[in-house]
C-alpha cells in the first residue's frame, strides 16, 4: 500500500475510535459491546 492510503486508513480508524468513545460516554452500551470495543482499542 502507498503512504497516502495508509495515512487515510489511520485517520479513519482514529476518527472511528473517537466516535465510539463519544457514543459510549454519552450512553453506556451492554457489557458485550463494551468488551468488543476494549478489544478493538488494544489492537
Amino acid at each position: 500500500m502507498d503512504k497516502v492510503k495508509v495515512a487515510v486508513a489511520t485517520v479513519g480508524a482514529s476518527l472511528l475510535m473517537f466516535a465510539l468513545a463519544k457514543i459510549v460516554a454519552a450512553k453506556p452500551p451492554p457489557e458485550g459491546e463494551v468488551k468488543v470495543i476494549k478489544v478493538g482499542v488494544k489492537e
